[in-house]
């Protein structure tokens, strides 16, 4: 539960940012529009300036904050099962966890972070509490996992 709550955060925090840009960039933009058929014969510069630079920043922020809600939207996925009696949980995102029984396991760097140039996460493997050795296997780019006890199948 923890880590779909994490997970919903972030996917959330990125929603709020990335509407919030878009939200102020229209605005400028609105004022920009506005200032310039206002005043289209006599224009203070300074204004359509600054309303310029207040529109160019609220664009940047649109494109990353649009960026990053994609990534959170397509790229971080909880994936919840039981193996062998014991709870596992496969996180992909920024990183990849393998957590058993709530312990971390394994944390790795998302290798396929960038949204467009990877299309899966490396599989990872652990042990559960009973010594058994188990993996976890991304199955599709939207970072879906399986999850096996004894060797992974390295489908990738």
């Amino acid at each position: 539960m923890k880590w779909r709550v994490r997970d919903f955060l972030f996917k959330l925090v990125f929603t709020i940012a990335f509407v919030t840009c878009l939200i102020l960039f229209l605005n400028s933009l609105a004022e920009l529009n506005a200032i310039t058929e206002r005043n289209s014969s006599n224009n203070s510069y300074e204004s359509i300036s600054g309303m310029s630079f207040a529109m160019g920043w609220s664009l940047l922020g649109t494109i990353f904050f649009g960026m990053m809600f994609l990534y959170a939207i397509i790229k971080f996925r909880v994936t919840e099962v039981t193996v062998d009696g014991y709870k596992v949980v496969v996180t992909s995102g920024f990183y990849n966890r393998l957590i058993v029984e709530d312990a971390v396991q394994v944390k790795t760097e998302n290798p396929s972070g960038i949204l467009f140039f990877r299309r899966y996460g490396k599989d990872i493997e652990g042990t559960l509490p009973n010594n058994k050795k188990i993996w976890a296997n991304f199955i599709d780019f939207l970072g879906h996992a399986e999850v096996g006890i004894g060797k992974p199948k390295n489908n990738h």
